[in-house]
């Protein structure tokens, strides 16, 4: 497989398409084969667009069962790149066209099963790729294949309402992870919008804790500085930081929110820490005193 690799890598153009012919009609069930699934996606990476159009034409056929499998779910993902690349390419050649097309039909497969998808171990990973390679599409209502994203976007976000089984969920957390990096401003607040809400249950939960710092990192200004002055309360009530500060999991919110909170904010951390630093140095939560000792010059906890 390695060598028929390399002459599609390297081979000339009649090369090319001598493997082409051997793959077509094949597609789904090498795909799914532990080492022709390396060989049919270095094919649509390199083939003319026209033959790979007929490649993920016969694999969007199957598109799920590939999705579901080990290795036909890396081809598939492939397949996302590959057509993201044609509709961002505005061109008017007609196997390009016909590229584009396919990947909003494989998009359209995904839309109505995106929460199912985004909960299976390798579902997600296609879903992570979509937000990638198609994010610039959501983004922009005039772009080709915007429809057919935002249609998936919609029922993972679904405006924030019933997302917390997905951010908590062991895979769903990375692809809404993606939405807020790749997705569209409305999709940002309404996930961050949520997290508030439920701030610090999120941030002592394994996966969710991600999401939360996510949210810290792609927020807008004014989202960053709510959910860091919810973490950070005041000094009088620092009942919130407290349980926060040594906990496994958002003991890495909060180092997030010690990197972007003002010197206010750090000192009411530091205070809600000194207490209990001697503890604390034994817990998850000594890496926050690494933290904060180094962000403020001469501190000591």
């Amino acid at each position: 497989n390695y060598v028929v690799q390399k002459v599609l890598a390297r081979g000339a153009a009649e090369a090319r398409r001598a493997v082409f012919r051997q793959l077509d009609q094949h597609a789904v069930e090498l795909g799914t084969h532990v080492y022709g699934c390396r060989v049919v996606q270095k094919a649509l990476e390199m083939l003319a667009p026209g033959d790979a159009a007929s490649l993920v034409e016969e694999l969007r056929k199957d598109a799920l069962r590939c999705v579901h499998d080990q290795h036909g779910n890396h081809v598939i993902q492939k397949c996302v790149e590959v057509t993201a690349r044609a509709a961002c390419e505005e061109s008017t050649d007609k196997d390009v066209v016909k590229l584009a097309v396919l990947g909003e039909q494989l998009l359209g497969e995904f839309a109505t099963r995106a929460r199912s998808l985004a909960a299976h171990p390798f579902g997600c990973r296609v879903l992570q790729r979509v937000l990638e390679h198609w994010g610039r599409a959501l983004r922009d209502p005039a772009a080709r294949g915007h429809k057919a994203v935002a249609r998936l976007v919609d029922e993972l976000v679904n405006q924030g309402r019933d997302v917390a089984p997905l951010l908590e969920h062991q895979y769903a957390n990375y692809v809404m992870q993606h939405c807020i990096q790749f997705g569209r401003p409305q999709d940002r607040s309404a996930t961050i919008r949520e997290v508030k809400n439920h701030l610090v249950d999120f941030s002592r939960h394994k996966f969710a804790s991600n999401v939360v710092e996510k949210c810290l990192e792609f927020g807008d200004d004014s989202d960053r500085k709510d959910l860091v002055a919810r973490v950070v309360g005041d000094a009088a009530a620092p009942q919130n930081l407290k349980l926060l500060l040594v906990d496994p999991f958002a003991n890495y919110v909060v180092q997030k929110v010690v990197d972007l909170a003002d010197r206010d904010q750090v000192m009411t951390i530091a205070a809600a820490l000194r207490p209990v630093a001697a503890q604390v140095r034994h817990t998850p939560g000594k890496h926050i005193i690494t933290r904060l000792e180094k962000k403020v010059p001469g501190l000591k906890l």
